[in-house]
């Protein structure tokens, strides 16, 4: 589905808003309260966390598993943040616009293709994920319960699949108990994400737009949205010299948003 629109001054703004719609805002975890699983479960649930053959004890699965779950829902944010300002966590300003006070990224400037490389986009989720990962392991509420937790400085690698999004993330543990202690080096996570796709859709578009800069070619977007099943919006804003594009999978409510000049 394509739509292109031409919005009046009244209007541009709240259009911006609708476009810049997303599933959801960064959430920062903060354990209240702690179920402890049974320990036969716990320790099934989390070996499909760790991305090696390490193994641990029963009652150091329900860290593992906050472990897990912040990397799930970092992950999740992560790309849904990324898609939304065209494949960037920080935009560079070379390649950054102000559309009605947001920020927005850049693909076409004075006759040259400035948009980001699949390889790019995967780093700079890597370093949102990072960032925000620092956030969410807070462990106070394990140490309240006795356990006596070292960590060290985590990094992570980021793979973007076909129909997924992969991060794997290395960052020792030493999860000590009483006489216990328990070391864990490397978790992963993945998610079902189109990210590929609508990255390899703003390419196309941008192509397109380079043959004839200027113009939105109607019939050239309609073929590239009919192609990958996804709806494109194109809003041309002449009071800024700009054309804005939102590329949505609205089954997964994914969105992938930039601008040309």
């Amino acid at each position: 589905m394509i739509s292109i629109l031409r919005i009046d001054k009244i209007l541009k703004v709240e259009y911006l808003k609708i476009i810049m719609n997303k599933k959801g805002q960064v959430t920062i975890f903060i354990i209240i309260a702690l179920i402890i699983i049974g320990a036969v479960a716990g320790y099934f649930a989390v070996k499909g966390s760790l991305s090696s053959e390490e193994e641990v004890a029963p009652e150091v699965a329900p860290i593992v598993n906050f472990v897990q779950e912040c990397m799930d829902a970092t992950l999740e944010n992560a790309v849904y943040k990324i898609a939304e300002q065209g494949g960037y966590y920080n935009i560079p300003k070379t390649n950054l616009i102000d559309v009605y006070g947001t920020e927005i990224s850049l693909y076409y400037l004075d006759s040259e293709k400035i948009s980001p490389s699949l390889n790019k986009v995967e780093k700079e989720i890597e370093d949102y994920f990072s960032e925000y990962m620092n956030y969410c392991l807070n462990f106070s509420a394990f140490e309240e319960q006795g356990f006596q937790i070292s960590k060290k400085n985590l990094s992570a690698s980021g793979k973007i699949g076909d129909e997924s999004m992969l991060i794997k993330m290395n960052f020792p543990l030493a999860i000590k108990k009483g006489e216990s202690v328990t070391k864990i080096n490397r978790f992963e996570a993945k998610i079902n994400s189109n990210i590929k796709k609508l990255h390899e859709v703003s390419e196309e578009i941008v192509n397109s737009y380079g043959e004839n800069p200027g113009f939105v070619c109607l019939t050239c977007i309609e073929e590239i949205a009919s192609k990958y099943n996804l709806e494109i919006k194109a809003a041309p804003l002449s009071d800024i010299n700009v054309i804005l594009f939102s590329v949505a999978d609205n089954e997964n409510e994914l969105k992938w948003i930039f601008a040309v000049e």
